[in-house]
């Protein structure tokens, strides 16, 4: 692992992202994440554990829905614009905690929720950037997706000298503070869409993108490009569960309604 990077003065920086934050301009916010990204790179990870990753979505009943398609993915035509997808490219949106995904759909106590849960295929793997692990490492000294990851990145951030390090850190924060931006659909997505488009237009392998959750603070959320999920994927199982009471931090006392049995060629799902 060697980030590109340069050092640029802390000052400077702070300034700019102060700038940036409040830059309404799409050519604008393009050509300032375009340079800060000349001098900066994102950590790339092959992400290959056996975590699932998590989807939940509200269901008006218990019946939960027919089909897996309406638990994934969009398809294009229906698609706007969201926090890491333009409109009409459609992105597969997870969490790799089951909870995060239910704090991130706002679940309440009384609701029905359809969750989903996916493992990565026996030997494969998923090419995604991290945003968000660099100032991870750096607070707590530990990584979120790898152990192993953050024993290299702490070993990488105090052979820096100081500034450097605070470089280092301070951007990665920065673009972690644009990607979970709980304002973000005030501007249309406008700062996370482009760089979301900067990263994959600069490595063309990228296939995901592992951000910090908008919702709960120290979870990691996922986002995949839809022909990965469906290649990479597995259905680990689906599940119908009621919400019996939501608690603060993100914690949730639910129960079990219906697990699916099995599913069909099509997608269909068969309850048990």
């Amino acid at each position: 692992m060697k980030p590109k990077l340069t050092v640029i003065d802390i000052n400077f920086l702070q300034d700019f992202a102060l700038a940036l934050r409040h830059e309404a301009d799409p050519g604008v916010v393009h050509e300032k994440l375009s340079w800060l990204l000349d001098h900066y790179d994102v950590i790339n990870y092959d992400l290959s554990y056996d975590w699932p990753i998590w989807r939940a979505r509200k269901c008006k009943t218990e019946n939960g829905f027919g089909s897996v398609n309406e638990l994934i993915y969009p398809p294009r035509h229906i698609v706007n614009a969201g926090r890491l997808n333009n409109a009409g490219e459609p992105m597969l949106y997870g969490a790799l905690n089951k909870n995060t995904a239910l704090e991130e759909i706002g679940a309440e106590g009384g609701e029905y929720v359809h969750i989903i849960g996916f493992r990565i295929k026996k030997g494969a793997s998923i090419k995604c950037c991290i945003v968000g692990e660099i100032d991870s490492v750096y607070r707590s000294g530990r990584a979120m997706i790898s152990e192993e990851l953050g024993v290299q990145l702490n070993r990488l951030i105090q052979r820096m000298p100081y500034q450097a390090a605070m470089s280092f850190v301070f951007a990665d924060a920065f673009l972690s503070s644009l990607l979970r931006d709980p304002s973000a659909s005030k501007n249309d997505y406008l700062h996370s869409r482009t760089v979301r488009q900067l990263l994959f237009e600069r490595k063309s392998d990228l296939e995901a993108i592992c951000y910090l959750s908008v919702r709960m603070e120290g979870a990691m959320n996922i986002a995949l490009k839809p022909e990965v999920a469906d290649e990479r994927l597995d259905l680990a199982g689906t599940s119908v569960i009621k919400i019996e009471k939501k608690f603060d931090y993100g914690l949730f006392d639910f129960s079990l309604v219906k697990n699916a049995k099995d599913i069909e060629q099509d997608r269909k799902i068969i309850w048990g």
